[in-house]
């Protein structure tokens, strides 16, 4: 198991790289800029919490429905469960924008608080838009407690 939540965690680690280090310049943004982030993000959250993949995926891109697939999201909800908590709340921290190959990336970092968590859980979720829809390119977790 904790090969497995290794793996999926450098699947999410690759998407969001793609998503945001191999773009063209990056403007910084404003929360306001981002709204639409907050709810995405918190839905999410709130499914990994419940164990939901339907409602955890239901805003991904195609890349990354290929990428996290519904056996590797149980696991990481079994990470979570067992080394972070229960979610309980998130606060903005920052956000930029990039460009690469007339494709806009948002890219948006939250800090988190989890129940067995000492400190705060980075959260940083990637966006892009398609056909008027806002897709999820990216979600990665920073916490030394969900290394070990």
């Amino acid at each position: 198991m904790k090969n497995s939540f290794k793996r999926l965690f450098v699947v999410l680690c690759s998407v969001l790289v793609i998503a945001s280090i191999f773009t063209g310049c990056t403007k910084k943004l404003t929360e306001k800029d981002v709204e639409f982030a907050g709810p995405l993000t918190e839905n999410m959250i709130m499914a990994i919490d419940k164990g939901d993949y339907a409602q955890f995926s239901k805003d991904f891109s195609a890349e990354v429905k290929k990428a996290i697939t519904e056996e590797s999201f149980k696991t990481l909800c079994t990470s979570f469960s067992e080394k972070i908590g229960k979610y309980e709340s998130k606060k903005f921290s920052a956000a930029s924008e990039s460009k690469k190959d007339e494709k806009i990336f948002k890219t948006v970092i939250y800090n988190a608080k989890y129940s067995k968590e000492e400190n705060d859980v980075q959260i940083t979720a990637s966006f892009s838009e398609k056909d008027g829809k806002i897709l999820v390119e990216g979600i990665f977790f920073k916490s030394p407690n969900l290394l070990k």
